[in-house]
């Protein structure tokens, strides 16, 4: 028993709200200053934020982009010729404007579990909450017999 409080070791993880009151805690059971609202609102309810032992990330300082690579892929249709190209989708999922020039960097991931590093690329325009761009590198010499993994990393 006791209270675990969690963080992230290298202190990337977006703020949120600072409050929560309870084990099956929703955003529209508890004000910003501690008290309880009453009647409570539901949360699932229209003009809610439909959550469940969900945060929200709230308004103001504590507010940021929160940007992420949710798909990367491989153009091989060149690969015979000794070249390749690989995209990452980088989505905003934070809730202010990201800037442009946010580093993008590539791996390939073998089969003995070495990375590789691939290049790295930057974003070239503003992502709004909720927006994503296609960002790519070449990738030379691409192995044609053996197994890869790829991965990209954005470096905030």
């Amino acid at each position: 028993m006791g209270l675990k409080a969690l963080k992230s070791p290298n202190d990337k993880w977006v703020n949120t709200r600072s409050v929560w009151n309870e084990h099956t805690y929703h955003v529209s059971n508890v004000n910003l200053d501690g008290t309880l609202p009453f009647p409570e609102p539901n949360s699932w309810a229209p003009g809610q934020s439909n959550s469940y032992r969900q945060n929200v990330q709230g308004q103001g300082m504590f507010s940021s982009p929160d940007l992420s690579v949710c798909a990367v892929d491989a153009d091989m249709t060149t690969c015979r010729n000794g070249a390749a190209k690989v995209t990452a989708v980088v989505y905003n999922g934070g809730a202010l404007v990201s800037q442009p020039g946010v580093t993008v960097d590539f791996y390939a991931v073998l089969d003995g579990g070495q990375s590789v590093h691939l290049g790295k690329t930057a974003t070239t325009r503003s992502l709004k909450p909720g927006d994503s761009e296609t960002v790519s590198v070449p990738w030379n010499a691409p192995p044609q017999t053996q197994g890869v993994k790829l991965k990209a990393v954005v470096t905030v």
